[in-house]
């Protein structure tokens, strides 16, 4: 048995396969977005855990297995999203600053495009939408504060 796990911007999907790769079970759990200014999109570090342990096991009890049974776990996630972590505590220091967020687009416009290019991959695109919206395609270290949460599909998405 294989675990996919794909931790999403709006919630843990989680596929338990066989090894024809047919899908034996699935577990979703939403992850609360928090919007605290306009443009800006956090996550409650820890909401994301637990979307990950709640789908997992809502995915091992569809498909009728256990823990064990798992022989390979593959991972994909939001790659963009930043968090930063104490060193000391191994706590986070505050929400994960998704990658929908807007806050740092202004400094990003001003970064060299082949700079971007080397250091990250990134390949610096504009389109309608990212022009309406000052989209941004570079992770800076930001800060926040926090405001109450919603969910994907609520007032505050």
């Amino acid at each position: 048995m294989v675990l996919a796990i794909d931790q999403g911007s709006s919630g843990t999907t989680c596929l338990v396969v066989d090894g024809e790769l047919r899908p034996r079970g699935r577990g979703f759990r939403a992850v609360r977005q928090y919007y605290p200014r306009p443009g800006w999109v956090e996550h409650d570090p820890e909401d994301i855990w637990q979307s990950v342990v709640a789908a997992t096991e809502q995915a091992l009890v569809d498909a009728s297995v256990r823990a064990g049974d798992v022989q390979a776990i593959g991972i994909t996630n939001q790659r963009e999203t930043t968090l930063l972590w104490d060193r000391r505590s191994g706590e986070p220091v505050q929400r994960a600053i998704v990658w929908q967020d807007r806050r740092t687009a202004e400094r990003c416009r001003e970064l060299p495009k082949d700079l971007i290019r080397a250091r990250t991959g990134l390949v610096p695109i504009r389109t309608s939408r990212q022009r309406s919206s000052s989209g941004c395609f570079a992770t800076a270290a930001r800060t926040g504060s926090r405001s109450a949460p919603s969910t994907p599909g609520s007032s505050g998405s």
